[in-house]
């Protein structure tokens, strides 16, 4: 793996820390050879205590490196599970709203089956209140999942509700033709969401599973 520009800093310093903690007490040695011809003071001695110093202090280095990349290691993964977990719950949120939309639209089949008379402005304030709660659901999620392919899904969500809003506007005197179109529509529409949606969760569950090996 690739060390980040903060990473190689810090090897340069520990790696310019350990040099000087050798040249330091050598270059003292070599000045007192070069003045007095001899090494004056218990050298030996200090190089025992200094160099003991040594392991111990890398070993102590070490050990603090390794707690804070684990501590950062388990707050990335703990950041994840929740991030998955609010994921899991928006999905089914959404997917729970979608079924009972899908009710509503069977209903209103059943009513155009009973050749029960439907106004227009009751079309037209059906498919608002439908398009409405589509268009809410989906700004719900949307801010959730960063993933392009998974913007690209949503994209399509939204491109097929501008195809209906367009031929809504385009209905001089809605019949019940037109709104048994409308109505089909929408229905594939959401059909087609609650698939999406569901391979998304399975995409989340896998995600949570490799978060939860890892910690």
């Amino acid at each position: 793996m690739k060390k980040t520009r903060s990473e190689k800093f810090q090897g340069w310093i520990f790696f310019t820390l350990m040099i000087l903690f050798i040249a330091i007490p050598v270059s003292i040695q070599i000045l007192q050879l070069c003045q007095f011809n001899k090494l004056k003071g218990d050298w030996l001695g200090f190089w025992g205590n200094y160099l003991g110093f040594l392991p111990t202090g890398v070993a102590g280095y070490l050990v603090y490196k390794f707690q804070i990349e684990r501590d950062k290691h388990i707050n990335l993964n703990g950041a994840l599970k929740a991030h998955t977990d609010a994921s899991k719950k928006q999905i089914d949120s959404t997917i729970k709203q979608f079924e009972y939309l899908l009710q509503s639209l069977d209903y209103q089949r059943s009513q155009l089956r009973e050749k029960v008379i439907i106004l227009p402005e009751e079309m037209v304030s059906f498919h608002l209140k439908i398009n409405e709660s589509i268009l809410h659901e989906t700004n719900l999620f949307l801010p959730i999942f960063t993933d392009k392919s998974v913007r690209n899904e949503i994209s399509i969500i939204m491109a097929e509700i501008m195809n209906i809003n367009r031929q809504v506007l385009e209905w001089k005197k809605p019949n019940s033709s037109d709104y048994e179109k409308m109505l089909a529509q929408y229905e594939k529409l959401l059909i087609n969401s609650k698939s999406t949606l569901a391979a998304l969760k399975a995409n989340e569950d896998i995600r949570s599973i490799a978060n939860s090996v890892q910690m």
